[in-house]
């Protein structure tokens, strides 16, 4: 890209940013700000992990080395998660398996990712003998705020924007596809919405409202799940299933089920209570 296509014009907002997608070159090798960006959103994630185990951990010791073994498991399971799931559902994108592995050239999916980090966690508490939905309760925080920070990266690359609009929050720049375009920065609407969601989610950790563990776990899914239900429509790189946006119906679903187990969880709390 030239110092042309870098460009991103926020009209209403008299802001014009030169935006290269490479942030230096080491060696010959561009580094890009999409990797620094996610670097620092795991490391941002990874510090309030270790804040909210002190604020949550009520009932169970949870040691330093158990954490930092969980996050680093999760990590590793959320990258292949996120890859997987992108092939899935991107397959004929592909012209030949070897390009399954080539994931410095794009092509991962927070849902993906969630999964499989998800699926470390409940490994590593089957393992250690700890409760999996106190260890979701810390995470969901977590997760919600590597989310806010790592939507910064598509920034930077020209990508995961929306459809044409004149809104006030409008962005005109030349996508990694160089095409020029006047879009919803869907990338910032997400941003926001989950850093928002952090935020309620940390209040709700140190506030009496919360009374059972999964809790904060539930709160997240509805939360995160309206948000992208709500902004995938506006997106316009989608993955889909038949006629269906996937992260659409995932989003709606899952937040619906959230939302009865919260409830569940709840009665079931206040039953227990009664006796």
């Amino acid at each position: 890209m030239n110092a042309i296509d870098n460009l991103i014009v926020f009209p209403y907002l008299n802001l014009h940013l030169n935006v290269p997608p490479i942030a230096f070159v080491i060696g010959g090798l561009p580094v890009h700000w999409y990797g620094i960006i996610i670097a620092i959103s795991i490391l941002a994630a990874m510090v309030l992990a270790f804040y909210l185990t002190g604020v949550q951990d009520k009932n169970e010791e949870i040691s330093g080395d158990f954490l930092c073994d969980t996050i680093l498991l999760a990590i590793v399971c959320a990258i292949i998660g996120a890859r997987i799931y992108y092939c899935i559902f991107a397959w004929s994108d592909f012209s030949s398996f070897a390009d399954v592995f080539k994931i410095w050239q794009g092509g991962i999916a927070i849902y993906g990712g969630i999964i499989g980090g998800a699926l470390a966690v409940a490994y590593m508490c089957h393992r250690h003998k700890k409760r999996f939905l106190l260890m979701a309760d810390i995470f969901a925080p977590c997760v919600a705020l590597g989310q806010a920070i790592g939507r910064w990266g598509n920034f930077f690359n020209h990508e995961a924007h929306g459809g044409y609009t004149t809104s006030l929050f409008r962005m005109e720049m030349v996508n990694n596809m160089g095409k020029y375009v006047c879009a919803h920065p869907t990338f910032l609407y997400e941003s926001v919405w989950n850093a928002i969601g952090c935020a309620g989610l940390i209040m709700f950790a140190k506030s009496k409202l919360y009374k059972k563990r999964g809790e904060i776990l539930f709160i997240y899914i509805i939360w995160y799940g309206i948000g992208r239900f709500l902004i995938e429509g506006l997106r316009t790189d989608s993955l889909y299933w038949g006629a269906f946006r996937v992260s659409q119906v995932l989003a709606l679903s899952s937040a619906i089920v959230a939302l009865g187990l919260l409830v569940w969880n709840r009665l079931k709390y206040k039953s227990n209570k009664s006796v």
